[in-house]
């Protein structure tokens, strides 16, 4: 059965063939356009997970449900155009949704525009929302999301929820010690996916279900942390080798739900303590890059900590790369995401080099005038002064 069926409160016809004569309206016709389409990445080059497609899918069908009620006829979805994108993006800005939100939706709508023959009609997010910085998301971590970063002893809250649920405490102790994704390690298997590697004292677990794009990734368990960690989560599911980390006699999108749930009722929201589950992947990705480079992260740094020769360069470079493997990226860029960069350390030195030390008036530079400026100046004076003006 295709992931359209599996949706809950979505009423979808019978499948019908794109282009058929014969419809059962814009729910079928999407329908069929998914199913011919939606098992390949953007840019083509790999296929998309299961939970990627019923993204795609969920947001399309939201997507023409908004353009109804914002007042448009939608009889065949392979005439959306610009007009119904600008149309949604002014709805979701609006509504006041993130710009992560906002930026998602338009490129799953760009997507579905190649699905229906239409590439490169949709452009780039910020052409179609008044303001810009509404869909301008930062690449760099701006401050430490990690939970030490916010006050929280770790041990402690962990505890606390371990007193709730045993699963979630061992979910969030993986975490913690392999920075896996939310749905990575709720299909973790710790009896299956905890391997024996030669050349290594303890071994590495493999990372396979729930990864983005289904890309596998193996992480060498080296510290006690880490060891500890995978013997509480054997212990928590049991010795059957196919037992995930998931909670009991749940699915896995039922699971990734009430995985939300304790975490809220805990308090770990941004809007209550300031901190998520993500935390703990921050808090993973910044200890790392600390201890492979011997440096404090950029985002944690106070000063600007230069590479000054080229092999400590290199290290800092290695270590950058080793992160982002073991976060599952392919681009070492998308460390800054996590641990910052130096770029933005330094323009916060100088933005508060300048707050403590202001530019007297009389040693700023003076203003500079145009050429253009100073013909109009010199115009408008010999204006005057053939009229008689001062």
């Amino acid at each position: 059965m295709s992931e359209l069926h599996q949706m809950k409160n979505m009423s979808v016809p019978v499948r019908v063939k794109a282009g058929s004569k014969r419809r059962y309206g814009w729910q079928s016709e999407i329908q069929a356009i998914v199913e011919s389409s939606n098992h390949m990445s953007v840019n083509g080059d790999r296929r998309v997970g299961r939970l990627t497609k019923q993204s795609r899918i969920q947001k399309l069908y939201q997507g023409f449900h908004e353009l109804i009620e914002l007042g448009y006829k939608i009889q065949n979805p392979r005439n959306f155009n610009e007009k119904h994108m600008h149309a949604l993006a002014k709805y979701w800005e609006n509504k006041g949704l993130s710009a992560s939100t906002i930026q998602n939706r338009i490129s799953v709508f760009r997507t579905f525009a190649e699905w229906i023959g239409k590439e490169g009609m949709i452009k780039e997010s910020a052409a179609y929302v008044s303001d810009s910085s509404s869909v301008k998301r930062s690449q760099v971590a701006k401050r430490d999301m990690s939970w030490t970063a916010a006050g929280f002893d770790i041990v402690a809250k962990l505890q606390e929820i371990e007193a709730y649920s045993k699963h979630a405490a061992a979910q969030l102790l993986m975490i913690n010690a392999f920075g896996l994704r939310r749905m990575e390690v709720l299909s973790f298997k710790p009896n299956r996916n905890w391997e024996s590697v030669p050349g290594t004292m303890y071994g590495a677990i493999r990372v396979r279900d729930g990864t983005k794009g289904g890309r596998e990734r193996i992480i060498v368990v080296s510290t006690e942390a880490q060891i500890n960690a995978l013997n509480y989560a054997r212990q928590v599911v049991g010795s059957k080798p196919s037992s995930t980390l998931g909670f009991p006699y749940m699915t896995l999108e039922q699971s990734c739900k009430h995985y939300n749930y304790v975490l809220s009722k805990f308090g770990l929201t941004k809007k209550e303590l300031g901190v998520t589950g993500h935390g703990l992947r921050h808090q993973y990705a910044n200890n790392r890059f600390e201890e492979l480079s011997g440096m404090d992260s950029p985002v944690r740094a106070k000063t600007l900590q230069a590479a000054n020769t080229k092999e400590a360069e290199e290290i800092i470079q290695y270590a950058k790369s080793r992160v982002s493997e073991e976060l599952g990226h392919t681009r070492t860029t998308i460390t800054a995401a996590y641990i910052g960069n130096d770029r933005y350390l330094k323009k916060q030195q100088e933005e508060q080099k300048a707050r403590e030390n202001p530019v007297p008036l009389e040693t700023q530079s003076p203003v500079k005038t145009s050429n253009l400026v100073r013909t109009i100046r010199k115009s408008r004076r010999g204006l005057l002064g053939f009229l008689g003006g001062d």
